[in-house]
């Protein structure tokens, strides 16, 4: 069986969603400055593939979803030695 598939005519999708938010808070008081931090990241993505076309070139046609989601916190602290020239 000859089995002929034109691979321009693969019709697959892929659509991305990301989103990344940041918090800071700065203070400087007595010769220390510093900042807080938190931040967070949303990521999805979702493949759709050309069923009969991967199957023939790739001999597997997943449909793919994934997601992830991060959060952190970051914190940056200095003190001043020394004196300062007005």
């Amino acid at each position: 069986m000859d089995v002929s598939f034109d691979s321009s005519q693969l019709n697959e999708r892929q659509t991305e969603f990301n989103q990344f938010n940041v918090l800071a808070y700065q203070k400087s008081a007595d010769g220390f400055d510093y900042q807080l931090s938190y931040f967070n990241r949303y990521s999805a993505l979702h493949f759709l593939p050309d069923t009969i076309g991967d199957l023939v070139f790739n001999g597997v046609a997943s449909d793919v979803y994934r997601q992830s989601v991060i959060n952190g916190i970051q914190e940056d602290t200095s003190y001043r030695l020394g004196f300062s020239i007005p």
